[in-house]
């Protein structure tokens, strides 16, 4: 389907795009092994990129975002925080000052023990009938698995920024702004990203891309970053 609205329906191009962003779960094997059935299939993407590509951009929106009063860091514990969004009641980090979040972004950004306790989430509205848009969460740090001896489970590098990153943008977060980077103008989505819909179709800066770069956002075909393949390929090729 998208490479039927980028080549035939439009003069547009199509574009494969992984989503990279969790070091716990990508291999390059996926990467590739997804592009060479695209092959097989006669499938031909005018470009192919990376989420990965833009998670200094993506972290620059989040400051910006979190100066603006529109994000804020939240060390609320993870099952009191899904309590608190299924009963649609406000964090009590909701409110802070956007100084101190942003120095709590940083402390994310570099992995400290202070850092590492936190969330970024966006502060869009607490009680909202989708659950997707309850203050979701923007950056988060990944569950890295345990090993298999029982030992605590050890950081690993991202396979194409390595040890520059700590913290990793969300699927709902990236996606939509990397959509307009790139200056995508359609996306086809799985019905699994539909309750995220809310997220992934408006919340995205305005494009600087050249329209000509129209075409399918392969991002917005698959699902969330917990498919089998892990690396998101935002290309034509349908959800496993």
């Amino acid at each position: 389907m998208n490479d039927y609205f980028a080549h035939e329906a439009f003069p547009g191009k199509l574009i494969a795009r992984f989503d990279d962003t969790n070091p716990a779960k990508e291999k390059q094997e996926f990467e590739d092994s997804i592009l060479q059935d695209l092959q097989l299939l006669g499938i031909k993407p005018d470009r192919v990129t990376y989420t990965s590509d833009y998670f200094q951009q993506l972290y620059d929106i989040g400051e910006r975002m979190i100066a603006n009063g529109n994000a804020y860091a939240d060390d609320t514990d993870p099952e009191a925080q899904r309590e608190e969004r299924r009963n649609r009641l406000p964090s009590k980090r909701r409110d802070r000052p956007p100084e101190q979040s942003l120095a709590i972004f940083k402390e994310m950004k570099n992995g400290t023990d202070l850092g590492k306790k936190h969330c970024l989430r966006a502060r869009i509205t607490f009680d909202s009938p989708n659950g997707a848009m309850r203050d979701p969460v923007m950056y988060r740090f990944p569950n890295f698995a345990a090993k298999e001896d029982g030992q605590p489970a050890e950081p690993a590098p991202h396979h194409r920024t390595c040890w520059t990153w700590n913290v990793y943008p969300t699927y709902d977060f990236a996606c939509p702004v990397v959509d307009s980077i790139e200056g995508v103008t359609h996306a086809l989505r799985t019905t699994s990203t539909q309750t995220a819909t809310p997220n992934t179709n408006g919340s995205s800066p305005p494009s600087t891309s050249n329209p000509s770069n129209s075409g399918t956002s392969p991002a917005s075909t698959s699902p969330a970053p917990s498919s089998p393949s892990a690396s998101s390929p935002t290309s034509s090729t349908p959800a496993p």
